[in-house]
């Protein structure tokens, strides 16, 4: 046999490490099954917390409200009875305006959870910039009658001696 030079031995070491470090290398998926489980996971379909998750996500950034708006409107066509969903919506709809789409929201969200005051407050706040005076007092009632919050009772205070101030 002939004697091998310390390049050649060097270069056939390396080699042989080379290919054990390979060997050892954890195997991963083939760049097309990565591809294909990111698809996979893309097109799961969202939980109802999750759009609501995502539709808060949206709209607190303020990119693309309608997308927000969307997953909210999925959430409630899929659960009607999703108090924090109308809710939401009916907190976008007094943004927008829409104050009579906020009443319908409002209304909603104070049948299926009558205990919560802020639903009452949104619901009155809709009426008065509808000139619902009448509904609206009952409603700002119905929250001084729940709340706790004195800063909510305060606002609800000057709401109602605002209407009784026009009347």
């Amino acid at each position: 046999m002939s004697k091998l030079s310390k390049g050649q031995l060097g270069a056939i070491l390396g080699a042989i490490v080379l290919g054990v470090l390979v060997y050892l290398l954890p195997h991963s998926q083939s760049p097309s099954s990565l591809v294909q489980h990111q698809a996979d996971e893309t097109t799961k379909p969202l939980t109802n917390a999750q759009k609501l998750a995502k539709a808060a996500e949206i709209l607190n950034s303020g990119q693309n409200p309608m997308e927000g708006i969307q997953l909210l409107r999925d959430v409630v066509a899929d659960e009607p009875e999703n108090v924090e969903a109308h809710f939401q919506l009916g907190i976008r709809s007094i943004q927008s305006g829409q104050f009579e789409k906020a009443i319908e929201r409002f209304s909603i969200v104070v049948n299926l959870s009558p205990e919560v005051a802020e639903g009452y407050y949104y619901l009155g706040y809709a009426y008065q910039q509808t000139g619902k005076s009448n509904d609206a007092l009952t409603a700002y009632e119905k929250v001084l009658a729940l709340s706790n919050d004195d800063k909510l009772k305060e606002e609800v205070i000057n709401s109602i001696n605002d209407i009784k101030s026009k009347q």
